[in-house]
Parts: structure tokens; sequence; C-alpha cells
């Protein structure tokens, strides 16, 4: 009965919190002599996820995206990473000069790889962004601090947590996601490396004699990414 509950639990942190929970309750009941044995004694505690490990399912994402709606132009930053996959950093420091026909090109100096990383944004990033007023050059930069990237990370995040019921999870998770809904979609590895510019990802030759960008390629991608999420995740057939 208690394994058939627990599987019945959706997350695998909240499974592993409410098994440790039962054990401790069922040894007090053991210590007053309430039971017999402790019926959780001789069963496996359900795996917690690693950090490298999680990711969002759809019905995560949506509640992700529904709070967002409270959230101001950290909600447009958290949309942005689920829709675009992008590190938060590079949307942090986004600048309206950056984008041109469709797509976004990050100087090298804000990338982690150092290298300068062009990326489709797809119908939705194009409405998220559409919707927030710049300041200055920056989508959002503070008005306090005109001219600085977003970083009021730590406080933002707990506002949205508030608003959900998740597991813990973290923005990264975001870009993970992304990875992983890719082969849903039948996006090639190798666009889904372009597009998270995981260059590391390319066979070496590939990355000192392809000069091929893949542009039409990754746009294309992109759209099949948006399309799920509005579709699927968000609800919007439009």
């Amino acid at each position: 009965q208690i394994e058939d509950a627990l599987s019945g639990i959706k997350g695998q942190t909240t499974r592993s919190h409410t098994f440790t929970v039962l054990k401790g309750f069922f040894n007090w009941c053991l210590a007053r002599e309430y039971c017999r044995s402790n019926p959780l004694q001789n069963l496996k505690k359900p795996k917690m996820p690693t950090s490298r490990e999680r990711y969002l399912d759809d019905e995560e994402l949506a509640e992700i995206w529904r709070a967002c709606d409270q959230l101001g132009k950290y909600g447009a930053i958290v949309r942005l990473l689920m829709l675009t996959g992008q590190r938060k950093n590079q949307i942090a420091r986004l600048q309206t000069k950056w984008i041109k026909k469709g797509g976004v090109t990050y100087p090298a100096e804000v990338m982690k790889n150092n290298r300068e990383h062009w990326c489709p944004l797809g119908r939705g990033a194009e409405y998220v962004l559409r919707v927030v007023m710049p300041v200055g050059d920056y989508y959002f930069s503070p008005v306090t601090a005109v001219g600085r990237p977003f970083s009021n990370w730590s406080k933002s995040k707990a506002e949205l947590n508030r608003l959900i019921q998740l597991d813990p999870w973290t923005l990264h998770d975001l870009r993970r996601t992304w990875a992983t809904n890719a082969p849903r979609l039948d996006i090639p590895p190798h666009i889904t490396s372009r597009i998270l510019s995981h260059v590391s990802d390319e066979h070496p030759m590939a990355r000192v004699y392809n000069r091929y960008a893949y542009r039409q390629e990754m746009t294309d991608a992109m759209g099949k990414m948006t399309d799920h999420i509005l579709s699927s995740i968000v609800g919007d057939t439009t």
C-alpha cells in the first residue's frame, strides 16, 4: 500500500521526502508500541534527482509560465529562458542593438566560451520582448542602474517559488529542459548544440573546418520548440 501511494506522488524529490517522513512516523509508532514493525524498513528510499539531472515536464513549464504573469521583467526573463534555452546571463545582458532579422547576436564577451553566438528568437520570444520596456539599450537593466544587467536573481526566484508548487528547480534546468525536449521534436543534436552554443559538443574537425552557419536549420528548430511551448504548454494555438 505504501509503495502504491509513493508511486502516485508526482516528483522524485516529493516522493523521497514523503518516504523519509513516513519512516520516521512509523519509528515513532514502533517506540510506543502502536505497531509491531516499521513497514518501510525493507523498502528502498526513492531516488533524489541530482542537480544535473533535473528537467521540467510540460505541466511544470506551464505552471511556471502562468506565474510569470505576476513577475514583470523577471517573468519575461524566465519565459525567454524557457523558449530559447539560452543562459541566464545572456538574457540578463540583452540589448536592443543585438537583435536583427529575427535573431540575436551575442558578443563574445557575454558568452561563457568567449565566442560570438547567433541565436534565432522565434515568435514567442519576439512577443515577450515586444512587451518589455527597454531601459536605454538594455531590455532588463534596472531603472536605478541603467547600463547594468539584471541582477536581482535570488529575491525574484524566491517570489516565483512562492507562486508555484514544484520540486526544487533552478533556472539552468530550463536550459536542460530545452535540450531534453529537442529530440522529441526531431531537432538534430548538432542543431541543438549550435542553438545552445555548446561548441564543445561538435567533432574537433567540424569545429575547425565546417564554416556553415546552419542559420535556417536553427531557425526551423526554434520554430518547432516555440510551437511546442505555445501550444502544448501555454495552450496558445494562434
